[in-house]
């Protein structure tokens, strides 16, 4: 028996892990569960044995070969990406065609949520990253393309700088608190994201990957069959969640609805692992770092997630 511990945000799907409803087999598993922010601030200081981890910071680790850590085809944290752009009442910003020479915000450039949406605006709407002007407020190299304008403000409240003019666009995991005020001064830049989604996975299949898992290297060179255990283990926590869900036992109404259409438009295994049935969403955020310079080369699937039976 192996002792491991494994961090995570506190996820419907890897509930049964941290009840004891699902083990994995051979190791003792500790879930410790946090949010998301210090999930993956405490995983780059290598805190964990098993952590959830952001997918384009173990891609551009991996390129450039960093191997601590190895990652097992575990998508912890999935995001459709249209719903995640804001924009201010004031900003004279309708469509993605009036971002032309704006102010953008992010976190972090290189954060994976960012990649997806300037990979979307890109690829949907035909806006490059030098159309706009970057602010980010973390303190993080900026990408090697001397056409992008990326200003760094550490520890600045992005949504605070929406609604008082300092940024036009904002690009948020989340949605900014003034969102719920009355008569709020920001809205979505797309009001119809979630049409837009559904649409987008119609055309490509591609549920956007945000989060991964990775172990060790150092676990796995000690306990190689440990990968292939914590694979099953998470699948079937998984399940368990997918199951209580149609079982109708959380606090949200007409919950059947929204089941029935997800089931309808993407399937009942709506949130897969494994490398097959991801291949084709990891590769487009491996071409996305590359076209934004956050990489220098693709690095293929295969070499990035370790192979399981």
């Amino acid at each position: 028996m192996v002792s491991l511990q494994v961090a995570t945000a506190n996820y419907d799907r890897i509930m049964a892990l941290a009840l004891g409803d699902v083990r994995a087999e051979g190791i003792e598993l500790t879930v410790k569960r946090m949010p998301t922010p210090e999930v993956l601030a405490r995983a780059d200081k290598r805190e964990f044995d098993v952590t959830e981890f952001s997918i384009s910071k173990y891609i551009e680790q991996r390129e450039r070969g960093d191997d601590r850590y190895q990652a097992i085809p575990v998508f912890l944290s999935r995001f459709f990406r249209h719903w995640s752009m804001y924009v201010s009442t004031r900003s004279g910003i309708e469509t993605p065609a009036d971002l032309r020479g704006k102010r953008a915000g992010v976190i972090n450039y290189r954060y994976t949520s960012s990649v997806w949406t300037r990979g979307i605006l890109q690829h949907e709407y035909g806006i490059l990253p030098k159309d706009m002007r970057w602010i980010q407020v973390e303190d993080i190299p900026p990408p090697d393309d001397p056409e992008v304008q990326l200003e760094t403000r550490v520890g600045a409240d992005l949504g605070k700088m929406l609604i008082d003019g300092e940024i036009d666009f904002l690009v948020a995991p989340y949605a900014p608190a003034a969102m719920y005020r009355k008569n709020p001064p920001v809205r979505r830049l797309l009001p119809n994201a979630g049409q837009l989604e559904r649409d987008y996975y119609r055309r490509t299949g591609i549920f956007p990957q945000m989060h991964t898992l990775v172990v060790k290297s150092a676990v796995l060179d000690k306990n190689p069959w440990v990968a292939e255990s914590l694979y099953k283990a998470f699948g079937e926590s998984k399940q368990w969640a997918l199951t209580h869900l149609k079982a109708l036992r959380t606090s949200l109404p007409w919950l059947y609805e929204q089941i029935e259409e997800v089931d309808a438009i993407m399937g009942q295994d709506y949130w897969p692992y494994g490398v097959e049935a991801n291949r084709s969403g990891v590769e487009l955020i491996v071409n996305y770092m590359v076209e934004q310079k956050i990489i220098g080369s693709r690095i293929g699937v295969d070499r990035l997630f370790l192979t399981l039976n």
